[in-house]
């Protein structure tokens, strides 16, 4: 994780492990998409109003 905050959310999940051979190779082109979908999202949708 790229944040310590989304880190420590999943590690105290019972159904998470860390996987310390991860990759982003590892996403199938729909969990890419997804991704990337996800971010242009958020991106957007936690902009401060005007």
């Amino acid at each position: 994780f790229q944040t310590k905050k989304w880190a420590d959310f999943f590690e105290a999940k019972w159904w998470y492990q860390v996987n310390q051979n991860y990759s982003d190779s590892l996403l199938t082109p729909a969990d890419q998409k997804a991704l990337v979908r996800l971010t242009e999202y958020l991106d957007t949708a936690l902009q401060p109003e005007s």
